[in-house]
């Protein structure tokens, strides 16, 4: 029995020693600020352009992350959301890397912290208006895909955006980006973000352990 409990409890840790993986949510139109998550703690929120703005409270820092090209501006195409900072934020797009799989590196964050992961992405001038960009893990999973002008006006919605969220195990898990179809791979805006410890549910596993050890007492009483 002592043999049997040992052999469940390394199978427990092997099946919990997995890389962490990023849990898409479906893609959701961009109306307003308020799709701005301000969930948890802010850990990196990077405009794909020249110019730091702040939205919905969060602070934006520019950034050219994909080699190779760099940032467009004019991406609203003349369109407005009605919000200075949420216009400068999805006006501006880094883009780089060729029609291949690229990457970001997301950072690195707390093992057993829920990590939110925001992805952004807004063309609305005409001829690149039915781009989809799709967004993954490098350490696989699911991908989502965000067109970049879901009903080809310069009004709302203004591209689309993704919130995904994985546990941190110490994978640190990159953000990857395919070009569906067209030149380079494209970013408007990404943010990330911690949620805190995450609650952990008893697994079957652990369940299992739990039963044999009540039916080995039993055999002993």
């Amino acid at each position: 029995m002592k043999h049997t409990l040992t052999t469940l409890a390394s199978f427990a840790f092997l099946a919990t020693s997995h890389a962490a993986v990023i849990s898409w949510g479906a893609a959701t139109n961009i109306t307003s600020t308020t799709d701005i998550s301000t969930s948890g703690t802010s850990l990196v929120a990077h405009n794909g352009g020249a110019s730091n703005v702040t939205v919905n409270t969060v602070p934006f820092t520019a950034a050219d992350l994909l080699a190779g090209s760099g940032v467009s501006v004019g991406q609203l195409a003349g369109g407005t959301t009605g919000d200075a900072g949420l216009n400068t934020l999805l006006d501006e797009v880094d883009f780089g890397g060729g029609g291949g799989l690229v990457s970001i590196d997301l950072g690195s964050f707390t093992s057993g912290n829920i990590i939110e992961v925001q992805v952004f992405f807004t063309d609305q001038r005409t001829g690149q208006q039915d781009r989809v960009m799709q967004y993954g893990s490098s350490t696989g999973g699911g991908t989502v895909n965000l067109e970049a002008n879901p009903d080809n006006t310069t009004g709302s919605p203004f591209g689309s955006f993704a919130t995904g969220t994985f546990v941190a195990d110490g994978s640190d898990p990159d953000l990857t980006l395919d070009a569906q179809e067209f030149g380079n791979a494209h970013f408007s805006a990404i943010q990330v973000r911690d949620l805190g410890p995450a609650v952990p549910e008893p697994s079957r596993t652990l369940l299992a352990l739990l039963g044999l050890a009540g039916l080995a007492r039993r055999r002993r009483s």
